[in-house]
């Protein structure tokens, strides 16, 4: 069976995505739907003067004492969106316009220090407070957040950070000591290079499929910056077990990659519908099922994924 293009609605850009949202399930009192939002206005500069030359730095994963408890900050991660866990088999996307996503995570001990006590430190470039892209929820690669006045002792911390700075060194400090962790040279250089520009070019699947087969959507997907980057987004199925599967592809500047994803087509339903959301825009694809109806049964399955230049 050959793929084709078919019936594509550009639903909108990066910046429209939470109209989209409200139009998916959710309604005026539900927040915790499969959402994409734009956290433009999350960048956060931390009123403090403090210098990365004020203190002392130590290598990430190292403990420190802080009013006698034990606290380390390890694993450092810079990505442009985030899919975040609002319920059960349900997802929301956020993406940052101009700004990266610096990830850390947090360990400390009981009593360990509030999460707004830790400030982004950056030689020149100013310092950032932590950010809540995701209200709170956990998010579907890393876990929960920090928040140790919840039980959370272990978790996720961010900081929502500018790009296209020369930041020529960065460290994360917290109140209470002099002593801050160093961030990597790759860490630091990630925070300096413009914000990667994802666009969602196509979306290509068959005009139809036999009820019960299993057929592939293949996303196409170009990167129109210098900056190597990993595109996020959610595929919806409009089926009555269908779930929403968030999904991520890697794109060098300046290239195109591709993404696919093999479903079984429902025997309970005529046409199919799949909404794509992702932080280089939003497209929708329809297919017709043969031999699909109301006396079937539901004979989706799972999808395997597969990425490619």
């Amino acid at each position: 069976m050959s793929l084709r293009r078919r019936d594509i609605l550009t639903i909108g850009s990066a910046s429209a995505v939470a109209a989209l949202a409200g139009c998916l399930g959710s309604t005026d009192d539900d927040t915790s739907g499969n959402d994409s939002t734009n956290d433009s206005a999350n960048d956060s500069s931390a009123g403090s003067n403090q210098s990365v030359d004020e203190f002392e730095t130590t290598d990430l994963g190292q403990d420190v004492s802080v009013d006698g408890t034990s606290v380390a900050v390890s694993a450092p991660d810079v990505r442009t969106s985030l899919v975040s866990e609002t319920g059960r088999k349900e997802f929301a996307l956020t993406n940052s316009v101009g700004s990266h996503y610096l990830l850390v995570r947090v360990d400390a001990g009981e009593g360990g220090p509030a999460p707004e006590t830790f400030t982004l430190v950056t030689e020149s470039s100013g310092n950032y407070d932590p950010s809540t892209p995701t209200n709170g929820n956990p998010l579907a690669e890393r876990g929960a957040a920090y928040d140790p006045e919840n039980g959370v002792s272990g978790g996720w911390l961010a900081f929502t950070v500018p790009g296209g700075i020369d930041y020529s060194s960065a460290a994360v400090a917290v109140d209470g000591t002099e002593t801050g962790w160093a961030l990597g040279e790759a860490v630091v250089s990630s925070l300096s290079e413009a914000v990667p520009s994802f666009t969602l070019e196509s979306v290509d699947a068959p005009e139809s499929v036999s009820a019960g087969t299993q057929f592939d959507v293949t996303v196409t997907v170009a990167n129109g910056s210098s900056t190597d980057g990993t595109l996020r987004g959610l595929v919806d199925m409009s089926t009555p077990n269908s779930t929403v599967k968030p999904f991520s592809v890697d794109v060098a500047g300046g290239e195109t990659a591709t993404y696919t994803e093999q479903f079984f087509a429902p025997t309970t339903a005529e046409e199919v519908a799949f909404t794509l959301r992702t932080d280089g825009g939003n497209q929708s694809v329809s297919i017709a099922i043969e031999g699909g109806g109301a006396n079937g049964t539901n004979a989706s399955g799972n999808a395997t994924n597969s990425t490619g230049n």
